[in-house]
């Protein structure tokens, strides 16, 4: 089954709140056995609104025929401890409402994003991933990402997880 779809820039409310679902519905499905299930729980479908909102934050949505938000990608400068590097890129989020991934969205979206670091003249990109998401650091060596050396500890919802560092020459 083809699901059409298009690829767009975020030009609304209902755009904007529709990706912020995104990122809630996904993660209470892609992280439902490493973070805490009542954390996930707690997570409101606003949650992102803010964050997608940021002016250092560049933001591609797919759409189906219905105007329904289905995937969002989020990328932009490379974030180090708070700080921004200008010379490389970094994707800092992809997400596929769960009953729309392995149809490709999330392939086109992760192409876009880097075609568009590539038009902010980026050569390299980079991203971190939960060590433990198996299912996305697969998605992301399939496209090309390799895994560096780089690694950290953060705290999510209350549970210490290790994140791993993947970098891409961008083309």
């Amino acid at each position: 089954m083809a699901i059409d779809f298009k690829i767009k820039r975020i030009t609304s409310e209902a755009e904007l709140n529709g990706a912020s679902k995104v990122f809630q519905e996904t993660w209470q499905n892609a992280y439902k056995n490493i973070l805490p299930a009542n954390e996930l729980a707690k997570i409101k479908p606003n949650m992102w609104v803010n964050r997608l909102s940021r002016k250092d934050r560049r933001n591609l949505i797919t759409v189906n025929t219905d105007n329904q938000v289905l995937g969002v990608v989020s990328y932009g400068n490379l974030r180090k401890k708070g700080q921004i590097v200008s010379d490389c890129g970094e994707l800092m989020a992809i997400y596929v409402l769960p009953n729309f991934q392995d149809f490709g969205i999330g392939s086109e979206l992760l192409k876009s994003a880097e075609n568009d670091l590539v038009k902010m003249n980026f050569t390299q990109a980079a991203l971190w991933v939960l060590k433990d998401n198996t299912v996305a650091r697969k998605f992301y060596e399939q496209h090309g990402w390799k895994l560096n050396d780089v690694t950290q500890e953060a705290e999510i919802l209350g549970k210490n997880v290790e994140l791993v560092e993947y970098d891409k020459k961008l083309n």
